[in-house]
């Protein structure tokens, strides 16, 4: 299911380029907290490139980091570009990078994160600028809570009808 999604996030992103450069430029080694061993980490590189002024810039460092996330032999640590991550989300103008950025603050699979995205329902539900992001984040909120525990949040529900019937 997760491969579906990062399928038709990457898919909804016209603008995105391919990545011109190796995936090793977007990645730097690491020791893990408490370990001695390398963990490849997202690189400083990637993390200005989320901020760039560039769209195209912008949906590259996505991409990469989304090929870090779901698509690498070994694991990648993207946690250090959550704030990155949370700022594309909330302010880019394009919903293909919104979508992109959602789906690589999931692939953390970090309970703050989550947290994060619960208390970003309102704002989203007020935004209504394209479904498929508010959408996808009901959807991320549903896998990682459950129905039962969202059905009386008053402000997801809110968010529910903003959504055109077809996608309910």
């Amino acid at each position: 299911m997760r491969t579906l999604l990062t399928l038709a996030a990457a898919a909804a992103v016209a603008t995105a380029p391919a990545l011109a450069q190796p995936l090793s430029t977007f990645v730097d080694p690491a020791p893990v907290e408490g370990g001695t061993t390398p963990t490849p980490r997202v690189s400083a590189q990637t993390l200005r490139a989320l901020g760039s002024p560039s769209e195209a810039v912008r949906a590259a460092a996505l991409h990469a980091v989304l090929t870090m996330a779901f698509e690498t032999a070994e694991p990648v640590d993207i946690r250090p570009a959550i704030p990155a991550l949370f700022d594309v989300f909330r302010t880019d103008p394009n919903p293909g990078l919104r979508l992109l950025a959602l789906r690589s603050l999931e692939a953390t699979d970090d309970a703050d994160v989550m947290t994060a995205l619960r208390h970003e329902v309102a704002p989203e539900a007020r935004r209504l600028d394209d479904a498929r992001v508010r959408h996808l984040l009901l959807a991320i909120l549903i896998d990682r809570y459950g129905v039962d525990e969202l059905r009386t949040d008053r402000d997801v529900a809110a968010l529910y009808k903003t959504l055109p019937a077809v996608q309910r």
